[in-house]
């Protein structure tokens, strides 16, 4: 059923008030996307995270997605909350100065975050094109 609408200022009232909505539907979409691809990456660094034999607290138990978000953007990031000292040595790989020991770089978060990205800017992009 249509609406009647008895003046030009309702008019423009019922048009403002549908751009907020549709405005607020595709903030929400977009946020559940940032937050779905953070989790999806997540899950693909915990899988690939190489593990140590000898010690039960492994380091794909420590890391964690943070959301953090204001009224302008949203922003997630993944994180260990605890031995993050060492991630990027597992990630890059080092050598010891003095004695020459070595760590194989061994990538696991670049990765997760590479086999994601593209997706996930593809669904945004449709987001904002199609708003679904």
């Amino acid at each position: 059923m249509k609406k009647k609408f008895s003046s030009l200022k309702d008019i423009t009232s019922e048009m403002v008030s549908s751009i907020q909505q549709y405005t607020f539907d595709i903030q929400n979409k977009i946020k559940n996307e940032v937050i779905n691809t953070g989790n999806k990456i997540l899950a693909e660094i915990k899988e690939k995270v190489p593990i140590s034999k000898n010690n039960k607290n492994h380091l794909r138990n420590y890391f964690i997605l943070e959301i953090k978000e204001n009224e302008d953007e949203i922003i997630a990031y993944i994180r260990a909350k605890k031995k993050y000292q060492i991630v990027h040595l597992i990630e890059f790989g080092v050598k010891h100065y003095w004695s020459g020991t070595q760590i194989i770089a061994r990538p696991f978060m670049r990765p997760a975050y590479n086999n994601n990205i593209n997706e996930f800017i593809e669904n945004i992009k449709n987001i904002i094109k199609n708003g679904v």
